[in-house]
C-alpha cells in the first residue's frame, strides 16, 4: 500500500492513467502518467517491463495507450525521463517522436 501512495499519488495518477501488462495473472509491464502543474501538459512518471518480456513490444503498446489517453483527457504536451543508460527505451522514445529538451541530471553518492 505504501508503494502505492507514492508510485501512484491519486492527486497527480487517477487509475485511468496506468496501464498494465499481463500474461495471463503474471504482471509484467506498467506505465503511468501523471498531471503537471502545467494545464495540458502530463508527464509519464514510469515505463517498465519485466526482462524475460523485453523486445516483444510491450513498452511500445504501454506508452501508445498512454499517448491515446492523453489526447482522449485534452493534453497538447507529454514529458519523460529516460534514464542515461537506458538506450532501448530512450530509442522507443525518440521513435514515438519525443524530441530532447532540457535536462538535468541526477547525482548520487553512496554514503558509507
Amino acid at each position: 500500500m505504501e508503494w502505492r501512495k507514492e508510485a501512484l499519488p491519486e492527486d497527480c495518477s487517477p487509475e485511468k492513467w496506468v496501464f498494465i501488462a499481463l500474461d495471463g495473472d503474471r504482471f509484467i509491464g506498467v506505465s503511468t502518467l501523471f498531471s503537471t502543474e502545467e494545464s495540458g501538459v502530463l508527464y509519464t512518471d514510469y515505463t517498465g517491463v519485466d526482462r524475460h518480456y523485453r523486445g516483444r513490444g510491450i513498452a511500445k503498446a504501454l506508452k501508445l495507450l498512454s499517448i491515446q489517453a492523453a489526447i482522449n483527457d485534452g493534453a497538447h504536451t507529454m514529458t519523460t525521463e529516460t534514464e542515461a543508460g537506458n538506450e532501448a527505451m530512450q530509442q522507443l522514445n525518440r521513435g514515438l517522436g519525443n524530441v530532447s529538451g532540457k535536462g538535468h541530471y541526477r547525482i548520487r553518492k553512496a554514503l558509507l
